[in-house]
């Protein structure tokens, strides 16, 4: 199965797809619609989950490293089911610790490249501040004032943003397609390099849709949270044509019993 899911997959990468920017906020807000208390509820689980980690020295940052990507996946489980008219119970929010070792690596090499490609940045800023100490009240350091700042910062965050975008779909790859977590992370790059452009443009904008909710004081959150989560499922499922791999599945069982 794992060959034939790496077939399709190249034939999308080779073959390109296109990018359905609206249909997939539709679905997505549809899909939420269905079941907006039961995205509600995991939403403050998980967000209290978070807030509680984020409480705990050192044991705390670990345990969010753990468990990050298995919650996050969570939304992504249950939109599924929903949307392929399937029932769930609200245990199947936390399924995305079935494929947790895998998930733990996506996340990991994802943090650590992340600081990598951060050293330049911080080592210059931990220099001018060092160097700021020893100047006159006022004065800037050189290399603060003539650009070289601004110059390493958009080198550093030009390969920061290509990543963090071309990875998107790695632990989607995982969860659905069972992929392992370099295969993941590879392929999602691959896949999302054939639109980049309009994929960093949805990325942005279910960011900003996810984060709509602080204008009510957090308390919105808990709505466009999980709506953003399901709207970027929509886009993968379509993308990967996940729903069609599901019909052919179901359509092979049919076959089998009548036969």
């Amino acid at each position: 199965m794992l060959n034939q899911h790496k077939e399709k997959l190249e034939a999308i990468i080779r073959d390109g797809y296109e990018f359905n920017f609206s249909e997939y906020f539709n679905q997505g807000i549809d899909i939420f619609k269905k079941d907006i208390g039961s995205f509600v509820g995991y939403t403050l689980v998980y967000f209290l989950i978070s807030m509680g980690l984020g409480f705990i020295p050192v044991v705390g940052s670990i345990g969010s490293i753990l468990v990050t990507y298995p919650l996050y996946m969570g939304f992504a489980i249950v939109a599924h089911r929903i949307h392929n008219q399937q029932s769930f119970e609200f245990q199947d929010f936390f399924k995305g610790f079935e494929d947790f070792v895998q998930l733990f690596l996506v996340y990991l090499i994802i943090i650590l490249i992340a600081i990598v490609i951060m050293i330049p940045l911080g080592i210059m800023a931990f220099v001018g501040m060092d160097m700021t100490t020893s100047l006159e009240y006022g004065e800037i350091p050189d290399f603060f004032s003539n650009g070289t700042f601004v110059l390493v910062f958009f080198l550093v965050m030009v390969p920061m943003i290509y990543l963090m975008t071309a990875w998107r779909w790695a632990p989607y790859l995982v969860v659905f397609y069972k992929y392992s977590f370099w295969d993941a992370l590879e392929t999602s790059r691959r896949l999302v390099s054939r639109n980049f452009w309009i994929t960093l443009g949805f990325i942005v904008v279910i960011g900003l849709l996810a984060v709509a909710g602080m204008v009510a004081l957090f308390i919105g959150m808990v709505v466009t949270v999980p709506m953003a989560m399901c709207v970027e499922y929509a886009a993968f499922a379509d993308i990967t044509q996940l729903a069609g791999e599901r019909d052919a599945q179901q359509g092979d069982i049919i076959d089998h019993m009548v036969e």
